[in-house]
């Protein structure tokens, strides 16, 4: 006895609905994920050279950043496709340059700072999170360690 499992079920013709949505969707995986490695691999090799170079090179990347991060993420996009026209390639392209400056960004700040020192481990003293007269007094966990009574408002005897 054979059994036939849809897992979404089937149309009225019969036919697999998970099987249509998996052919259906193959553009828009391409069009979600090819953007992103191309951010990733011109953006990320862009925030390295500024990172690791650093000067004469870092400024004009850095000052390109900052012009495409003065415009909207969502106007950008429309423009670049006005611009260039329909397609599915030329929404690739302009998806691709708004996913760009933020990965150079990412990549050049850290970049540069693997060569400054870090405050842990460079011998600088540590700094309390919160100073001593910020912290809670009134709180049961502190009443022990304060010199304070317990607060008016408290059940305890």
């Amino acid at each position: 006895m054979k059994v036939i499992v849809h897992l979404l079920g089937t149309d009225e013709l019969g036919r697999d609905m998970l099987t249509r949505l998996i052919y259906g969707g193959r553009f828009s995986w391409l069009v979600g994920i090819i953007p992103v490695v191309l951010a990733f691999v011109v953006g990320g090799g862009l925030g390295i050279v500024a990172g690791f170079a650093g000067g004469k090179i870092n400024m004009p990347i850095m000052r390109v950043t900052d012009v495409f991060y003065a415009f909207p993420s969502v106007l950008l996009p429309v423009a670049v496709s006005g611009s260039l026209g329909a397609g599915i390639v030329n929404a690739i392209l302009s998806l691709t340059i708004v996913f760009i400056p933020p990965v150079i960004r990412v990549a050049e700040s850290v970049t540069t700072g693997g060569a400054e020192p870090r405050l842990f481990g460079s011998g600088a003293p540590p700094v309390p999170v919160l100073p001593r007269s910020s912290r809670c007094t009134s709180c049961p966990t502190s009443w022990a360690r304060s010199s304070s009574t317990p607060p008016a408002w408290s059940a305890s005897p």
